[in-house]
């Protein structure tokens, strides 16, 4: 490795961002939300009861709990399409907010060496997406 050493760090407002690739629209970005897939678990270790991965319906029951801490809006639903939303944590603030808004982000740069550093963790999918996009 060779060359500089240079980074940049900044806060963004998640929320409204519009996403775009290649000049391309691609969409706008919803409050925080977790779906089914994540109750699910992983093939290391499943979650409990009876999540699914994959799964863009919730049953009726766990519907019935989490209008308890926030009825999704038919505009939340619209956005978090087609993932059926368990926990709208973006929504959520008793007893304080459960997920930010604003996070940060960085690029990290060694020689010809980078590391972006989000606040996330990624799908493999994602990953991939993200290091053809910078590259």
């Amino acid at each position: 490795i060779s060359g500089g050493i240079d980074y940049i760090h900044t806060y963004v407002r998640m929320p409204g961002l519009n996403v775009t690739s290649n000049g391309e629209y691609l969409g706008t970005l919803c409050k925080a939300a977790m779906g089914e897939s994540f109750a699910a678990g992983t093939i290391d270790g499943p979650g409990m009861f009876d999540f699914t991965q994959g799964t863009t319906t919730l049953k009726p029951f766990w519907n019935f709990i989490v209008d308890f801490l926030h009825k999704s809006t038919p505009e939340e639903r619209a956005c978090q399409h087609p993932k059926a939303i368990l926990l709208p944590t973006g929504n959520l603030d008793i007893p304080y907010p459960w997920a930010p808004d604003v996070l940060p982000l960085q690029i990290l740069k060694i020689g010809q060496f980078v590391i972006l550093s989000v606040p996330s963790e990624f799908t493999t999918m994602s990953g991939r997406r993200l290091r053809e996009h910078i590259q």
